[in-house]
């Protein structure tokens, strides 16, 4: 009487048991992943950060020029738009 429901659950726990296997391995190397990732990172962001900031130095006027040009337009139109009303 109870033995298709009994059947089914230990099939049930013993698919979970091994499923469940191995999981602590998998966060221990995930883990490690990331401590070697920021390492990594806390030894290469000195090197990076100059090398980005050198960039921007040498690219700044060519940045803020287009940055201005994209904003005069859309100023333009609210001054318009102002003096309609």
């Amino acid at each position: 009487m109870y033995k298709k429901p009994f059947k089914a659950l230990c099939y049930f726990l013993l698919v979970l048991c091994t499923f469940a296997c191995g999981e602590y391995e998998l966060l221990e190397y995930k883990k490690e992943c990331k401590r070697k990732a920021d390492s990594t990172f806390r030894v290469d962001v000195k090197k990076l950060s100059k090398k980005r900031d050198s960039i921007c130095k040498v690219n700044y006027d060519d940045y803020y020029q287009a940055a201005l040009d994209s904003l005069i337009p859309a100023r333009i139109e609210e001054m318009k738009k102002l003096i309609a009303k």
